[in-house]
């Protein structure tokens, strides 16, 4: 099967039920020699995406037959390539991968958010039932039970808020460094 697109290089992610396909150039280890294998890894789940000879380059073309399977998460990986009769094995690369949902699988909905952005829309409600409903602490039946202090809560919001900036800024692939003119 040949794709329309290809990327130089690994992609950032994966949807799920969607084609993908990049060609890297390793001198090396040319395809013509070495086969270039993708090992992704997260808690119980294992992926294996072999590449195939595009001239002395390794070509992954991955189906969406085959992305239909995959779980969607954060994964690690390493790549390796193998001689031709197995007796060699080099570790080549690694790096992370996220392999996403596709969401028009998803009927009832998806919580497509992170978990820093969900850590800080939670805090950001803990304000506004903090506004509604302000008590330092209290007492019933000699058992007491103490909030967060606004201060706390602030330092969090700010803190996560940040955290969930640089998340955006870095899936959009902006730098973090802020420029400012006058």
């Amino acid at each position: 099967m040949t794709y329309e697109i290809v990327l130089n290089g690994v992609p950032k992610s994966i949807v799920i039920n969607n084609s993908v396909s990049w060609k890297v150039s390793l001198a090396d280890f040319p395809a013509t020699i070495w086969t270039l294998s993708y090992a992704l890894v997260k808690a119980n789940v294992q992926e294996v995406i072999t590449a195939s000879a595009s001239g002395t380059d390794h070509l992954v073309e991955i189906s969406p037959t085959t992305t239909t399977s995959y779980t969607a998460g954060e994964y690690e990986y390493q790549a390796f390539v193998v001689n031709g009769d197995g007796s060699q094995r080099y570790k080549v690369a690694s790096g992370q991968i996220e392999i996403l949902a596709d969401y028009n699988d998803a009927s009832t909905g998806l919580d497509a958010r992170t978990w820093v952005k969900s850590t800080l829309d939670a805090i950001r409600d803990v304000v506004t039932g903090k506004v509604a409903h302000d008590r330092a602490s209290y007492s019933i039946h000699g058992r007491s039970l103490s909030s967060y202090t606004w201060e706390e809560i602030l330092s969090l919001e700010g803190k996560f808020s940040a955290r969930y900036l640089a998340e955006v800024r870095t899936k959009n692939n902006r730098s973090s460094d802020a420029k400012v003119y006058f």
